[in-house]
């Protein structure tokens, strides 16, 4: 069951769409955690492969998107993407719970769009929530998984 929602929950989610200040300077977190890491696969040349960081700035909790890029540096590297995805005020609010409903509100976000995005294929981790807090946003999100 996921925890109560806090309230007020003052939230931002979308790309490169936070406010002035709440971003490192150097355009990613020196320390985060991990939340998940899911998987798209829509066809054998278009899949995603997310994993999903929070870390804290001064006063709010900013949700991470990191994916490998696929231009490949060389044969053994392919560099890694920081993208922010959401920020809320820290208020009271723990950093777990921060975290799933900043995921919830991104995927709400993701989901109704244009990128249209369906519910993920596949879980590949799970470190600061559960497997069933995650099922759980994705049935908020998409509806219960038939």
């Amino acid at each position: 069951m996921l925890p109560k929602r806090p309230e007020p929950f003052i939230f931002q989610v979308g790309w490169g769409a936070l406010p002035d200040g709440v971003l490192p300077k150097n355009g990613f977190p020196r320390s985060s955690s991990h939340i998940a890491t899911v998987y798209w696969s829509w066809s054998p040349s278009n899949d995603l492969k997310a994993n999903y960081y929070i870390s804290k700035s001064d006063n709010n909790w900013v949700l991470w998107l990191v994916y490998d890029d696929n231009e490949v540096v060389d044969e053994d590297f392919q560099k890694s993407v920081w993208q922010s995805a959401g920020c809320v005020e820290t208020a009271d609010i723990c950093e777990r719970t921060a975290a799933i409903y900043l995921l919830l509100e991104l995927w709400k976000w993701e989901s109704t769009g244009d990128a249209e995005l369906d519910r993920f294929h596949e879980v590949d981790l799970v470190t600061l929530i559960s497997i069933e807090e995650l099922d759980e946003i994705a049935d908020v999100v998409w509806g219960e998984e038939l």
